[in-house]
């Protein structure tokens, strides 16, 4: 064993050294480009640069993210070619391009035309080799890609490492040679770890491992199946980009590549009614060639990608915290009820959805965590989630606040027991308001940069157009011509300040009745759309009927185990009232129903319901019915079971008649 870790650490150590060396070995600094605003490669170039890749994302970047419709770029250097041979060099371009290696003309893809591909072939000695790429754009598409093949190998990229603005030889060499063997240390370093790993596995019997591999085979056939359902409702539900928002989503995607490829000054972001990280993960896999069409087909697939990712996550979170059979029944639960449904949409949705459990999760630990070290870790963590949760959509901050008015009557009724004991001073109670001030200020601080750009745009830190001004119409229509038509998104509405909606205008002019009417059309709707279309409404309501169940033959136990933690009680009974009436009462607003706000709930609800069964007071619950007793196994296997048959028969018809976009 002590051996094994010795060859880790050694092999880290180089793994680590060698890539020191290449990062700081001087090869590969790219080919000097030259940018001019005509087709013709003629006059003084708008831009003189060093390019060390060649591709549509660097011109893109160039052109400050705003090419112009004709423009042409000419690279210039050396290549160097690592080995004789005779090289094989491709063009892809849209519209012209020539390749010149030695001053002989290797390929020639002249002329205006949509992206096409052309070869030349060249005889290469060991060394740098002058080369010369020329590049026209003369409106509409626009693409360009180069590779080189060596006899008998195939195509692949010219890498950076070989491009050079003058003469290379030694540094060249080398830097392929360390590129090789930074590929075999890693290769050996992965294998000592696995050594690793597998001496310290678990030694189990024949049995356990054949029960291990049958979960494993289970998980696997559930993921494919997910996986496969998930891009079949893409494909054949989900085929307009204009439906759900999803157009404006990768609007916002490629307006963050923009900024991050030089746009001055950067565009604004979702015109402040969606959020920019979602529209950063999206941006990673946009590239400039691409067409709308094909962009939606990419954001699609991401997003499935991601909803794995969440997934599994998630399904750890709940190994950890819930016992086997809850955490296996909530996985299942919320992958074919709920994430299933809306994987397969380039909307926020899922990430969203996932932040704000864990967010929730984390301040519900913060108030059953004793003050210290942890806590103010788990403040630390709970504020920048919360900040990214905001940044992913504006609708994190009511928990927030129900966390630090929570936590702040858990501290002050704390302290004043604490001081009939003892002579407890302000000084402890200010140390037990550290961890609620500590969320604050690091949401506050992830939040910053857009903050500061929202007062300095519109004159808030906090704007957001749903929140702020929608969500006080009576209706969609009638927000569709208020302040949306007066400049919202780019500044405060251009308006009379009379008209511009508020809360205390709305309360001003509303009587309770009308609010009333108002409330329970949005109860309607969440119950109606809820049991129409998704799936999760059976189990929040098989669950709701569990609780109500055992709290019926359990009311002394349900009620300790309240008691027993009052602070989370209050801090879950506050979360679940804010939440539904603030999506009730946004539901003429929404344009498309509440089920796409109400889903955001699912999992942190199901999660408190599954924790109240796993508590030892309730687990015990028994029921007497006709002449049998049932237990809370026997009620947990039922939903296992109940889950089963969904997914075999019900989840695919469901998945393939539901537009999840809403």
């Amino acid at each position: 064993m002590h051996r094994r870790r010795t060859a880790i650490l050694i092999l880290t150590a180089l793994l680590v050294t060698l890539a020191a060396a290449r990062l700081l070995l001087p090869a590969g600094e790219g080919l000097r480009g030259q940018y001019f605003p005509d087709a013709d490669l003629s006059g003084a170039p708008a831009a003189v640069v060093i390019d060390s890749d060649i591709s549509i994302a660097t011109v893109f970047k160039r052109w400050h993210a705003e090419p112009p419709a004709v423009f042409s770029v000419q690279w210039s250097g050396y290549v160097h070619a690592e080995r004789a041979g005779r090289y094989t060099f491709s063009l892809t371009s849209d519209d012209g391009s020539r390749l010149y290696i030695d001053g002989h003309l290797v390929v020639r893809n002249d002329g205006m035309h949509a992206a096409m591909t052309e070869s030349g072939a060249i005889e290469l000695d060991e060394g740098p080799h002058e080369v010369l790429l020329q590049y026209r754009q003369q409106g509409g598409a626009w693409a360009l890609d180069w590779s080189w093949a060596r006899e008998g190998q195939a195509p692949a990229r010219i890498p950076s490492r070989v491009l050079s603005t003058r003469p290379q030889y030694t540094t060249v060499v080398w830097a392929g040679r360390l590129e090789r063997i930074l590929w075999i240390v890693a290769g050996l370093s992965v294998l000592a770890l696995g050594a690793e790993l597998w001496a310290r596995r678990p030694h189990w019997t024949p049995q356990q491992w054949l029960r291990f591999a049958a979960v494993a085979a289970v998980v696997a056939s559930l993921g494919s199946f997910y996986l496969t359902a998930a891009s079949e409702h893409a494909r054949v539900v989900n085929l307009s980009k204009a439906r759900g928002d999803q157009s404006g989503f990768l609007a916002d995607a490629e307006q963050v590549y923009a900024n991050w490829h030089g746009r001055t000054p950067p565009g604004l972001i979702g015109k402040r009614n969606s959020m920019p990280v979602y529209a950063a993960y999206l941006s990673l896999f946009y590239d400039p060639q691409m067409s709308d069409d094909e962009y939606f087909l990419v954001a699609r697939a991401w997003n499935i990608r991601l909803s794995l990712v969440l997934l599994a996550i998630l399904g750890c979170v709940f190994a950890w915290l819930l016992p086997a059979i809850l955490a296996m029944n909530l996985t299942l639960i919320v992958a074919f009820s709920v994430f299933v449904f809306k994987a397969g949409y380039s909307q926020p949705e899922l990430l969203f959805y996932s932040l704000v459990f864990s967010t929730f999760l984390v301040f519900l630990r913060l108030l059953q965590t004793p003050p210290g070290r942890k806590q103010l870790v788990l403040a630390g963590i709970g504020g920048f989630l919360a900040g990214l949760t905001y940044l992913t959509k504006a609708a994190v901050m009511p928990l927030v606040a129900i966390f630090v008015a929570v936590f702040a009557g858990q501290a002050v009724v704390t302290h004043m027991s604490a001081r009939r004991k003892s002579d407890a001073g302000l000084a402890s109670l200010a140390g037990r308001f550290a961890a609620p001030a500590l969320v604050v200020v690091t949401c506050l601080a992830v939040l910053s940069p857009y903050l500061i750009h929202n007062k300095q745009t519109f004159g808030r830190y906090f704007y957001n157009v749903n929140t702020m001004f929608y969500v006080w119409y009576d209706s969609w229509p009638q927000a569709s011509v208020g302040t949306i038509l007066h400049g919202d998104g780019v500044g405060w509405p251009q308006m009379p300040e009379s008209e511009i909606p508020s809360m205390q205008k709305y309360l001003r002019t509303h009587s309770v009745g009308t609010i009333a009417a108002r409330l329970a059309g949005g109860f309607k709707d969440m119950v109606i759309r809820s049991f129409n279309t998704y799936w999760y409404f059976k189990y929040v309501t098989l669950y709701g009927a569990i609780v109500v169940a055992t709290v019926a033959v359990s009311g002394k136990a349900a009620l300790a185990t309240a008691r027993a933690r009052p602070a989370e009680s209050l801090f879950i009974l506050g979360y679940t009232s804010v939440y539904v009436l603030a999506t009730a009462f946004y539901a003429p607003i929404s344009g498309t129903g509440t089920t796409r706000l109400l889903m955001a709930h699912v999992t942190p609800i199901l999660f408190v319901m599954s924790l109240f069964f796993a508590d030892p007071r309730i687990a015990d619950t028994r029921w007497r019915i006709a002449g049998m007793t049932v237990t809370m196994s026997h009620v947990h296997l039922f939903v296992t079971a109940t889950i089963a048959l969904d997914i075999l028969f019900v989840v695919w018809p469901r998945l393939m008649t539901t537009y999840g976009g809403f």
